[in-house]
């Protein structure tokens, strides 16, 4: 009888558990976005190889910011694409973050070396609370797209196509 009471009392406790995790889940998903589609980015702070930076949106035209991790797959997929693709994207300034504090900005980047060598290029690391603070959720990889005036115009979780994000470029002039 005592063990019948005691998998009955550990079934209640998982299900009890199982419904408050559900729960935090639906409070955070029914949260407004903190960087809602329309709004527009502030200046953030970020680590480049050089020393601390400041994430802005350029002003000569659209900025296209990733949120990637060195072990996450689908991330280096998409590093991986940019890399082959970055010329024939229209994007005035890419800015590559991740929130690892022990990748090596200066050496770790060498595989991918357009990326590496191109001046429209910025690799940071940033403080996942600042992270949080200014874009909301760190779901990797994640891509952002400011238009001229540092408004959000798009927003992608996951992987992407490069054709898809090509595409993109001239409905969002400014």
């Amino acid at each position: 009888m005592s063990k019948l009471n005691a998998r009955y009392g550990f079934v209640l406790l998982a299900a009890g558990l199982l419904m408050a995790g559900f729960g935090l889940l639906l409070i955070r998903a029914l949260q407004p976005a903190v960087l809602p589609i329309g709004s527009r980015l502030k200046p953030v702070s970020c680590r480049t190889c050089t020393g601390a930076d400041t994430l802005r949106p350029s002003a000569a035209g659209q900025t296209l910011v990733l949120l990637f991790s060195v072990h996450c797959p689908h991330c280096l997929y998409e590093l991986d694409q940019l890399d082959e693709h970055l010329f024939r994207l229209p994007y005035d300034r890419f800015y590559l973050l991740t929130m690892d504090n022990q990748f090596d900005l200066c050496n770790g980047t060498v595989r991918w070396l357009n990326l590496s060598a191109c001046g429209r290029v910025t690799w940071a690391v940033m403080e996942k609370s600042v992270f949080n603070a200014h874009f909301g959720r760190s779901v990797k990889p994640t891509l952002f797209l400011f238009d001229g005036r540092g408004i959000l115009r798009k927003k992608w979780s996951g992987e992407i196509k490069m054709e898809k994000l090509a595409a993109v470029y001239p409905q969002i002039l400014g």
